[in-house]
């Protein structure tokens, strides 16, 4: 289970796709470049609110993107990864844990 706090920023590159992204830690824009993936590198993607009235991320990569999340989540251990949406952060959160799964579901 991963939690998030809902938070809404303008990044200072407007160019970024919407996706997931590393959080770099010194930088002025602390946004990566590129990006862990994509919305495209998703079957399914969904952002929703569940029972309690928390915000839920959650969708399923694609068979094509897995090892690449695998890998990029691996190095965001204790890290923070954010995720855009419009050139806007909608969220971030401190990546805990090892996932291999392709379905992913990040709550508030």
């Amino acid at each position: 289970m991963f939690s998030f706090l809902p938070y809404f920023s303008v990044c200072q590159n407007k160019f970024r796709e919407n996706g997931w992204y590393h959080i770099l830690s010194g930088q002025t824009d602390s946004i990566s470049r590129e990006p862990i993936v994509t919305i495209k590198d998703f079957i399914s993607l969904r952002l929703e609110t569940d029972y309690f009235g928390k915000n839920v991320i959650s969708g399923q990569i694609s068979k094509y993107k897995l090892n690449k999340w695998a890998k990029e989540t691996e190095k965001a251990i204790g890290r923070q990864i954010a995720f855009v949406f419009n050139d806007s952060i909608i969220t971030h959160l401190v990546y805990h844990e090892l996932r291999y799964m392709k379905n992913i579901t990040f709550m508030s």
